[in-house]
Protein backbone atom coordinates (compact mmCIF):
# COMPACT_ATOMS: atom_id res chain seq x y z
CA UNK A 1 0.00 0.00 0.00
CA UNK A 2 1.11 3.62 -0.52
CA UNK A 3 2.09 5.84 2.85
CA UNK A 4 -1.04 7.50 4.74
CA UNK A 5 0.73 10.47 2.99
CA UNK A 6 1.02 9.68 -0.24
CA UNK A 7 -2.34 8.83 -0.04
CA UNK A 8 -3.34 12.70 1.13
CA UNK A 9 -1.05 14.05 -0.97
CA UNK A 10 -3.11 12.27 -3.49
CA UNK A 11 -6.70 13.00 -2.27
CA UNK A 12 -5.45 16.71 -2.06
CA UNK A 13 -4.24 17.40 -5.29
CA UNK A 14 -7.51 15.51 -6.79
CA UNK A 15 -9.76 17.90 -4.73
CA UNK A 16 -8.26 21.08 -6.20
CA UNK A 17 -9.76 19.78 -9.73
CA UNK A 18 -12.87 18.73 -8.16
CA UNK A 19 -13.65 21.48 -5.56
CA UNK A 20 -17.60 19.76 -5.46
CA UNK A 21 -16.11 17.53 -2.89
CA UNK A 22 -16.74 17.56 0.88
CA UNK A 23 -13.02 17.75 1.51
CA UNK A 24 -13.46 16.18 5.77
CA UNK A 25 -15.58 13.13 4.48
CA UNK A 26 -12.99 12.59 1.28
CA UNK A 27 -9.99 12.82 2.98
CA UNK A 28 -11.94 10.50 5.84
CA UNK A 29 -12.49 7.99 3.67
CA UNK A 30 -8.96 8.26 1.72
CA UNK A 31 -6.93 7.36 4.90
CA UNK A 32 -10.20 4.74 6.19
CA UNK A 33 -9.16 1.31 4.30
CA UNK A 34 -5.58 1.15 6.16
CA UNK A 35 -6.41 2.22 9.73
CA UNK A 36 -8.32 -0.96 10.20
CA UNK A 37 -7.62 -4.20 11.39
CA UNK A 38 -8.52 -6.21 8.73
CA UNK A 39 -6.77 -4.00 6.14
CA UNK A 40 -7.70 -7.40 3.14
CA UNK A 41 -11.52 -6.56 3.82
CA UNK A 42 -11.22 -2.60 3.58
CA UNK A 43 -9.06 -3.16 0.32
CA UNK A 44 -11.32 -5.96 -1.44
CA UNK A 45 -8.21 -8.60 -1.21
CA UNK A 46 -8.22 -11.39 -3.40
CA UNK A 47 -6.73 -14.27 -1.58
CA UNK A 48 -4.33 -16.38 -3.90
CA UNK A 49 -1.88 -19.18 -2.72
CA UNK A 50 1.24 -18.26 -4.12
CA UNK A 51 5.28 -16.77 -3.07
CA UNK A 52 5.11 -14.82 -5.77
CA UNK A 53 5.02 -11.18 -5.44
CA UNK A 54 3.86 -10.02 -8.30
CA UNK A 55 0.63 -11.91 -8.16
CA UNK A 56 -0.12 -11.20 -4.17
CA UNK A 57 0.65 -7.50 -5.13
CA UNK A 58 -2.21 -7.73 -8.16
CA UNK A 59 -4.91 -9.10 -5.83
CA UNK A 60 -3.77 -6.69 -3.12
CA UNK A 61 -7.00 -4.44 -4.24
CA UNK A 62 -10.69 -5.69 -6.48
CA UNK A 63 -11.51 -2.79 -7.52
CA UNK A 64 -14.40 -4.11 -9.25
CA UNK A 65 -15.69 -5.51 -6.08
CA UNK A 66 -15.54 -2.26 -4.54
CA UNK A 67 -17.28 -0.98 -7.10
CA UNK A 68 -20.15 -3.60 -6.82
CA UNK A 69 -20.57 -2.88 -3.06
CA UNK A 70 -20.80 0.93 -3.09
CA UNK A 71 -22.74 1.77 -6.37
CA UNK A 72 -23.99 5.63 -5.25
CA UNK A 73 -20.74 6.38 -3.48
CA UNK A 74 -20.49 9.25 -0.82
CA UNK A 75 -17.51 11.58 -0.82
CA UNK A 76 -16.55 9.13 1.97
CA UNK A 77 -16.64 6.21 -0.23
CA UNK A 78 -14.85 8.27 -3.03
CA UNK A 79 -12.14 8.80 -1.02
CA UNK A 80 -11.95 5.23 0.00
CA UNK A 81 -11.91 3.95 -3.53
CA UNK A 82 -9.31 6.60 -4.63
CA UNK A 83 -7.31 5.14 -2.19
CA UNK A 84 -7.66 1.89 -3.32
CA UNK A 85 -7.33 3.38 -6.76
CA UNK A 86 -3.69 4.25 -5.65
CA UNK A 87 -2.68 1.48 -4.26
CA UNK A 88 -3.23 -0.56 -7.23
CA UNK A 89 -1.20 1.69 -9.27
CA UNK A 90 0.86 1.96 -6.70
CA UNK A 91 1.80 -1.96 -6.51
CA UNK A 92 1.30 -2.88 -10.85
CA UNK A 93 3.40 0.04 -12.22
CA UNK A 94 5.46 1.88 -9.48
CA UNK A 95 8.12 -1.17 -9.04
CA UNK A 96 10.88 -2.75 -11.24
CA UNK A 97 9.42 -6.38 -12.56
CA UNK A 98 12.92 -7.47 -12.04
CA UNK A 99 13.09 -6.02 -8.20
CA UNK A 100 9.49 -7.58 -7.60
CA UNK A 101 10.68 -11.15 -9.09
CA UNK A 102 13.81 -11.42 -7.01
CA UNK A 103 12.62 -10.19 -3.33
CA UNK A 104 9.94 -12.42 -1.59
CA UNK A 105 6.88 -10.11 0.56
CA UNK A 106 8.26 -10.26 4.05
CA UNK A 107 11.83 -8.31 2.52
CA UNK A 108 9.45 -6.22 0.34
CA UNK A 109 7.13 -4.75 3.38
CA UNK A 110 10.60 -4.21 5.15
CA UNK A 111 12.17 -2.33 2.28
CA UNK A 112 8.51 -0.45 1.93
CA UNK A 113 7.92 0.72 5.27
CA UNK A 114 11.40 2.06 5.23
CA UNK A 115 10.80 4.14 2.41
CA UNK A 116 8.00 5.42 3.90
CA UNK A 117 10.77 7.06 6.85
CA UNK A 118 12.61 8.47 3.96
CA UNK A 119 9.76 10.30 1.83
CA UNK A 120 7.34 11.09 4.54
CA UNK A 121 8.23 14.13 5.61
CA UNK A 122 9.15 15.29 1.82
CA UNK A 123 6.00 14.33 1.25
CA UNK A 124 4.64 16.06 4.18
CA UNK A 125 6.61 19.48 3.11
CA UNK A 126 5.64 19.44 -0.55
CA UNK A 127 2.30 18.95 -0.58
CA UNK A 128 1.82 21.41 2.80
CA UNK A 129 -0.06 18.44 4.65
CA UNK A 130 -1.70 19.21 7.75
CA UNK A 131 -2.68 17.66 10.79
CA UNK A 132 -5.91 18.70 10.19
CA UNK A 133 -6.33 16.83 7.31
CA UNK A 134 -5.46 13.89 9.68
CA UNK A 135 -7.88 14.87 12.06
CA UNK A 136 -10.35 11.88 12.08
CA UNK A 137 -7.22 9.51 12.29
CA UNK A 138 -4.50 11.14 13.99
CA UNK A 139 -2.52 8.44 15.09
CA UNK A 140 -1.46 8.15 11.16
CA UNK A 141 0.98 10.74 11.16
CA UNK A 142 4.60 9.47 11.57
CA UNK A 143 7.35 12.20 10.43
CA UNK A 144 9.97 9.41 9.43
CA UNK A 145 13.68 10.96 8.93
CA UNK A 146 13.87 14.61 8.87
CA UNK A 147 15.27 14.39 5.19
CA UNK A 148 15.12 12.53 2.34
CA UNK A 149 16.72 9.17 1.92
CA UNK A 150 18.04 6.84 -0.72
CA UNK A 151 15.50 3.79 -0.80
CA UNK A 152 13.42 2.05 -3.21
CA UNK A 153 11.12 4.96 -4.26
CA UNK A 154 12.99 7.68 -5.45
CA UNK A 155 11.49 11.43 -4.92
CA UNK A 156 10.83 11.70 -8.27
CA UNK A 157 8.61 8.08 -8.36
CA UNK A 158 6.99 9.48 -5.80
CA UNK A 159 5.78 12.85 -7.32
CA UNK A 160 4.90 11.23 -10.41
CA UNK A 161 2.85 8.50 -8.71
CA UNK A 162 0.84 11.25 -6.71
CA UNK A 163 0.25 13.57 -10.19
CA UNK A 164 -0.83 10.71 -11.77
CA UNK A 165 -3.25 9.18 -9.31
CA UNK A 166 -4.72 12.65 -8.86
CA UNK A 167 -5.28 12.87 -12.40
CA UNK A 168 -6.83 9.90 -13.37
CA UNK A 169 -10.77 10.89 -14.14
CA UNK A 170 -12.45 8.53 -11.90
CA UNK A 171 -15.72 8.18 -13.07
CA UNK A 172 -14.45 7.37 -16.48
CA UNK A 173 -11.83 4.69 -14.96
CA UNK A 174 -15.23 3.12 -13.01
CA UNK A 175 -16.56 3.26 -16.09
CA UNK A 176 -13.96 1.09 -17.39
CA UNK A 177 -13.89 -1.29 -14.87
CA UNK A 178 -17.33 -2.21 -15.02
CA UNK A 179 -17.52 -2.79 -17.78
CA UNK A 180 -14.39 -5.32 -18.04
CA UNK A 181 -15.15 -6.55 -14.42
CA UNK A 182 -12.15 -6.58 -12.97
CA UNK A 183 -9.20 -4.21 -12.19
CA UNK A 184 -7.50 -2.60 -15.25
CA UNK A 185 -5.06 0.73 -15.46
CA UNK A 186 -6.80 3.64 -16.22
Amino acid sequence: MASPNMHLAIAKKYMEKNSSIDSASFLSGTIYPDVTIDKSTTHYTDLVSTDKLSDHLFHKVNLYRFLKSHENMSDFELGWFLHLVGDFIFFTEYFDSEYVEKVDYKDFCRALYYSYDCTNKYIWDKYSLSMDDLKDYPTEYYPGFPEYRKCILSKEQVDDFINRVSSIDINKYIEKILKTGYNVKP
